[in-house]
């Protein structure tokens, strides 16, 4: 009865774990495999598989010698205890898979994991928001607002098309598709007032089809890894750009936006807050369960919560700082504002980057380009006059 039977190799795990988890969760597997195989061939000479096969053949004596030594390992490669802990989460995963199947309880008493560092996660605040939005590019300016205001994940707007979006409301209206989601669950959130009106000037340069922010590489984790490395240029330029003590991670990131904007929404409505961001809770989901067939209401719910997600026009009084910041975004006139679309310049023949010089170094087509910055112009005014009408 052999063709009734699951064959467990380490190609079939991979295969499961592609259809199983996002994008993100895959990469994690496939560093620490890796990292692991690695471990494996500088401590026992042996390659990855060859020590699971050598374990399965005696597991009670020997996982837990590998296990330990491969902790050990990582700690004098000076990883922190929550990135270890981490590995051997999705290392039992694939033991597990392969047979190897351990017991928590005798996890505790053979291994020695290092004590958990615990670092106090740094808060976002609006005036960080506004100083990031100073040197950051048009394009990232808008990204940034739309992932604050949707309380979307990078991965989710990366993958967001024009055609996911409803224009006919004032809010862009945003319906992610289940596959480009982390829960794989469709769900509909929104842009604010202000994020809408700058990204409706980008989208009238693109087709339906068309990612609104494309990128180049084939794996998702690594399109929001070179967001995350864009950002991280911003924070240094503006002097922000602290570590945690333990992880050397930035403390500020590009899922900071979306933590800033669950934060704000939480405190005037939990529950609208889990439903906009796509979490779980047994508490409050199904408050809004019965909003998904009645978008009106919903949009209405998103508009009571809408100012408290607002960067340039706050609640409060504006600094001198976002009264610089609006007017730049008014105008639109600097080169660091139109970076958005420098790439669509280069594959339209617009614009040429000369080898071996700074990127800035730009050959223009004068005449072809300013004919494109003057259509861009336009169409940005006309929208901005007509969000002013409102106000």
């Amino acid at each position: 009865m052999s063709y009734l039977e699951i064959e467990h190799t380490f190609e079939g795990f991979v295969k499961k774990r592609e259809k199983k988890n996002a994008a993100g969760t895959v990469r994690g597997f496939e560093t620490m495999f890796k990292l692991f195989d690695n471990f494996c061939i500088s401590t026992y000479q042996k390659g990855m598989h060859q020590v699971i096969s050598d374990i399965q053949a005696s597991p009670d004596k020997r996982v837990w010698k590998v296990l330990q030594d491969w902790i050990d390992f990582q700690q004098e490669e000076g990883l922190g205890s929550s990135t270890i802990h981490t590995r051997f989460s999705l290392l039992n995963k694939y033991l597990f898979w392969m047979n190897i199947k351990l017991d928590m309880r005798d996890v505790e008493q053979n291994l020695e994991f290092p004590a958990k560092e615990i670092d106090k996660k740094y808060a976002l605040k609006l005036e960080d928001i506004q100083k990031i939005l100073t040197v950051a590019s048009y394009d990232k300016k808008v990204l940034y607002l739309c992932q604050l205001s949707s309380l979307t994940r990078i991965g989710e707007l990366l993958q967001l098309r024009k055609k996911d979006l409803d224009l006919s409301t004032d809010r862009i209206t945003v319906n992610l598709r289940a596959r480009t989601t982390k829960k794989g669950k469709e769900r509909t959130t929104f842009f604010s007032r202000e994020a809408s009106v700058l990204l409706r000037v980008k989208l009238k340069k693109i087709n339906d089809n068309d990612l609104i922010w494309p990128h180049t590489v084939k794996i998702l984790s690594n399109a929001g890894s070179m967001e995350q490395d864009i950002l991280s240029q911003y924070l240094k330029k503006i002097g922000l750009d602290m570590r945690y003590e333990t992880s050397k991670y930035l403390k500020i990131s590009t899922h900071s936006f979306r933590a800033y904007g669950i934060t704000k929404v939480k405190r005037i409505d939990p529950a609208l807050a889990y439903f906009l961001a796509g979490q779980d809770s047994k508490v409050y989901m199904s408050q809004y369960d019965r909003l998904k067939d009645d978008p009106e209401e919903l949009y209405q719910a998103y508009l009571k919560i809408e100012p408290y997600l607002m960067v340039l026009n706050p609640k409060h009084d504006e600094s001198e700082e976002i009264k610089e910041l609006k007017k730049e975004m008014a105008e639109l006139k600097s080169s660091n504002e139109r970076n958005y679309d420098i790439m669509k310049l280069v594959s339209q023949g617009l614009v040429t980057i000369k080898p071996g010089d700074d990127k800035s170094d730009l050959y223009i087509d004068n005449r072809k380009h300013n004919k494109f910055l003057k259509e861009q112009d336009e169409a940005y005014n006309k929208d901005h006059e007509e969000y002013m009408k409102k106000k």
